[in-house]
This record gives structure tokens, C-alpha cells and sequence, in this order.
């Protein structure tokens, strides 16, 4: 990878010197700015020039801005990514390094001035005391994503929220630094989002080179700070190693147009310095390098006490936000201590009486939580009686239900003894009659005795049976030697006997 850094040329620094010496000799500044955009390379070359002469207005304070609520405060989704903001604001600052801005706008008396890429990757970066408060947005963004003054640089999700925050080394800070700059992130929100929109509102012209090279080498310090970090401090190379340096891959085309554009700018404006140093005499020249060190001078002095003069009244208003800040805690101690002494004021007063209502409050809850506890005994032994019949209706039912098996299987087994039984006999008796022919059926049934309706039915039959043979047997005469004759159930004969 090429080196982030890019030392200026001599012909470089002598450059605002030749500008200063054309406009005091009546060469036109613009056939310089011509001759620049001429091959078409630069952005935006037909804008129209800006008159802009310095010194030049200066952004304001972070704590002269506008109101605007503290941002609120985001989580990372995961630490590993917690360089993602830096590394793709460091992408835009190498590709931009020591590049002439492509145009410049007016807002509230100061030029921000904008870096473009092809596919609208924008930066605008606008003075202030310290150096340059540059802004970063992605294409077609109306927020910025990454915010950076000398102090901090500030990252934000899509919705606003601060996410991260680094340190001027380039170290991310714990998530609770978050909450001690949130107003000052919040400020800071609001400020892109005001540029964002005059970028679109107000005109577009070109940076004055007198003024860029007046600024160019304040801007190429505070930038290179920032690359030295992001290529020295180990986690911030971790992460781009990890990452496979897609950051820079995606402003790597965008880099190499730049260094083309600034090759080609710097030949172009050594040419014109050769030229016009060929046009005088060497006291001229000489006088005019001590009249461009001069300004110079006189501005960095006008610059510094505009500064020291700012950064006191910073510090005024902040140790004044301070006191401000210890009386408001010393009256609200004031405040809470008075309160404190009525309080005990009071209690010591309506102590008797407080203490009689706390007994009867403390018996009172005695009382509801004895009465609590015995329904909760009532209820538990209703349970346990309950619980204890549903057991004892099951173990009955278990039983009856056993009973009635025991005896459904008994029942069976003695109806199979009774048929066994039965058939045994009628074995027997069919036995004893193949046995025995001569024996009378009656006789050879009368050891086969079977029981109920059946008994009686088969009595009923041996009855009929014998009655019906009593009458087919014919009645003999009995001479009973007096003349009358008597049936065989007269009492003066013998009986019939069969």
C-alpha cells in the first residue's frame, strides 16, 4: 500500500507567493485558475471563481452553535466492528490527502469547502479555531455518518444515533465516554445536516488559491494525524486486515485520480512561477517572497490571537458553566437540608401519636395475619380430608371392582364343576346301563339324580310314565266265595300287586 503521506513541494509553498505577485504586477488570477482546469481533470474547473480574500470568516464554537438536543445514545452490534466508522472516514481523507477541494459554498459568512467523488462520496471540511471540523456522508445522504474536529471523531448509525467514539490517537473509547459527548454530538448532527442542505441551496464556486494554499498545509496536518493513526495504532490494523482493506479499495480509484490531478497541478504551477520570476529582476523577486512571508506571518499572528482569543472566552464560558453548575448543588444541598430538619421537625412532634397509631396498625396486621393463617389451616385440612376420601373412594372402587371379578371367576369355575359333574354321571349311568340290560330305566335312572327344573321335570315324566303303565295292565277275577265280586281295592280281596 502507498504511503498516506504526501510532503508538499517547495514549488508548492512558493506557489501563494506567485499568486500574491501576479494580482500586485496586474496578472490576472483567473488565467491561472484557466490554465489549471484547462485538461478538464479537476471537478467542477467551470464553476465560477471565488472572490473570497483573506482572512476568511471562521466556523463557530461548538458551544456557539444553535441549540439542538443531545444525540441519542447507540449500541455497536459488535465490538469487532467497532472500527468501521474511522476506517471509512480515514478511506476518504487518503484519497483526498492534499487535493484542492472541487468547489466551495457560502454559509453564514463561512466557505466550507467540499470534496466529491465519482460516485458522490462527499466530505466538507469548514475552519475554526483549532483547524477544520470535517464532515463525512455517504452518496445521496442528507446526515453525515462520521464527524471529526481536533478533539474527537464521532460515529452515527442511520438513524442518528452515537455509536463510537475515537480519541485524536485513533483509540476507540468505552461506550460511557458516549454519554459525556452527546451533547456535543448532538450539535455537531444538526451543523451537517444545516451544510448539507445550503451545498444544495447556495451556489457553487472555486476555491480561491490564495486562500487553499493560505489553509493547505493546516488541513494536511490535522488529516495527517489522523492517517498516522489509522496506520500505526494495532487494533484500528487489525481491523482493516481482517477486513481485507475494503475501505480503501472502495476510494482506491478516486486516490489515483488525485495524485494524477495534483502531480499535474503542482508542474502547472511551478511553470507559472518560472514564469513570472523570468519577468522581474531579482530585487522583485526577492521582494516579493518577503511580501508573501509577510502576509503569511501577519496572518498566522491574526489567526493566534483569534484563536487565544476564542479559546478564553471557551474556557470563561465553561468555568462559568461550571460555577453555575456548584451553586445549583449547593442550593439544591441548601434546599434538601432544609426540608430534612421541617421533616424531623415534624415526626418529633407527632411522634405519641404516630407511636399509638403504630401499635394499633401493628395489631391490626397481627389480627389479619392470624385470621389469615387459620383459613389457610381451614383450607389446608379441608385438602388433606379431601384428598384423604377421593384416596379411600379409590381403593373401594378398586376393591369392589376387584370383588366383583373374584366372584364372576368363581361362578365360573363352579358352573364348570357342575357341567364336569354332570357329564361325569352320564358317563357313568350310560356305563352301568350298557352294563346292565335287565335293569328297569327307572332303576338305572334313579342313580342319576339331576337338580333343579330339570329334576322335576324328569320326576313329572318317570310319574306319567308310571301312571300310563297301570293302566295298560288288565284286572284279574278274585272268587271271593259269596257271590259278590269285588274290584281288587275291595277289602275282603288281595290287592293287585303289579
Amino acid at each position: 500500500m502507498p504511503s498516506p503521506t504526501r510532503k508538499l513541494r517547495p514549488a508548492s509553498l512558493l506557489a501563494l507567493s506567485a499568486a500574491l505577485g501576479m494580482s500586485l504586477s496586474g496578472c490576472r488570477l483567473e488565467d491561472a485558475m484557466a490554465i489549471a482546469g484547462a485538461s478538464g481533470q479537476i471537478p467542477y474547473a467551470a464553476l465560477p471563481a471565488s472572490s473570497a480574500a483573506l482572512p476568511y470568516g471562521y466556523a463557530p464554537d461548538v458551544y456557539d452553535l444553535p441549540y439542538a438536543p443531545p444525540a441519542p445514545i447507540g449500541r455497536l452490534d459488535s465490538y469487532d466492528d467497532g472500527y468501521a466508522w474511522a476506517e471509512r472516514a480515514y478511506a476518504a481523507d487518503y484519497a483526498f490527502h492534499q487535493a484542492p477541494p472541487d468547489y466551495g459554498f457560502w454559509y453564514e459568512g463561512v466557505q466550507p469547502w467540499v470534496w466529491r467523488t465519482a460516485a458522490n462520496w462527499l466530505t466538507f471540511a469548514e475552519p475554526f479555531d483549532d483547524g477544520y471540523r470535517t464532515y463525512y456522508y455517504e452518496p445521496e445522504a442528507d446526515y453525515p455518518y462520521f464527524v471529526r474536529d481536533a478533539e474527537y471523531g464521532y460515529g452515527y448509525d442511520p438513524y442518528g444515533r452515537l455509536v463510537t467514539l475515537y480519541d485524536p490517537y485513533g483509540r476507540m473509547l468505552p461506550a460511557s465516554h458516549l454519554y459525556d459527548r452527546a451533547d456535543e454530538a448532538g450539535l455537531y448532527w444538526a451543523r451537517a445536516r444545516a451544510l448539507r442542505e445550503a451545498a444544495e441551496r447556495e451556489q457553487r464556486m472555486r476555491v480561491a488559491e490564495a486562500l487553499w494554499f493560505a489553509r493547505r498545509e493546516t488541513l494536511a496536518r490535522q488529516q495527517q494525524g489522523w492517517i498516522q493513526a489509522a496506520t500505526t495504532y494495532d487494533p484500528w490494523v487489525a481491523y482493516r486486515a481482517r477486513t481485507d482493506e475494503r475501505e480503501l479499495r472502495l476510494f482506491q480509484d478516486e486516490r489515483l485520480r488525485r495524485e494524477r490531478e495534483i502531480d499535474r497541478w503542482e508542474r502547472r504551477q511551478a511553470a507559472l512561477q518560472r514564469a513570472a520570476y523570468e519577468r522581474r529582476d531579482d530585487g522583485s523577486r526577492w521582494s516579493l517572497l518577503n511580501f508573501g512571508r509577510q502576509r503569511s506571518a501577519e496572518q498566522h499572528a491574526i489567526n493566534a490571537e483569534r484563536q487565544a482569543q476564542r479559546r478564553a472566552e471557551r474556557e470563561l464560558r465553561v468555568a462559568e458553566r461550571d460555577q453555575a453548575r456548584d451553586l445549583r448543588q449547593v442550593e439544591r444541598g441548601r434546599r434538601q437540608a432544609v426540608l430534612e430538619e421541617r421533616r424531623q421537625e415534624s415526626l418529633a412532634e407527632a411522634r405519641p401519636e404516630r407511636r399509638e397509631r403504630m401499635v394499633e396498625r401493628q395489631a391490626r396486621r397481627a389480627e389479619v395475619q392470624e385470621r389469615r393463617a387459620a383459613e389457610v389451616r381451614t383450607e389446608q385440612r379441608r385438602e388433606r380430608l379431601a384428598e384423604r376420601q377421593a384416596r379411600q373412594e379409590r381403593v373401594r372402587a378398586v376393591r369392589e371392582q376387584s370383588g366383583r371379578e373374584q366372584a364372576r371367576v368363581q361362578r365360573a369355575a363352579e358352573r364348570a364343576q357342575v357341567q364336569q359333574e354332570r357329564q361325569a354321571r352320564r358317563e357313568q349311568v350310560r356305563a352301568q346301563a350298557q352294563a346292565r340290560p335287565d335293569r328297569t330305566p327307572q332303576r338305572e335312572m334313579r342313580a342319576y339324580q339331576p337338580r333343579g327344573g330339570e329334576a322335576q321335570e324328569q320326576r313329572r315324566q318317570q310319574r306319567a310314565e308310571r301312571q300310563k303303565q297301570r293302566q295298560q295292565q288288565p284286572q284279574q277275577p278274585t272268587d271271593n266265595g259269596g257271590g259278590d265280586d269285588k274290584g281288587g281295592n275291595g277289602k275282603g280281596g288281595g290287592k293287585n300287586k303289579d
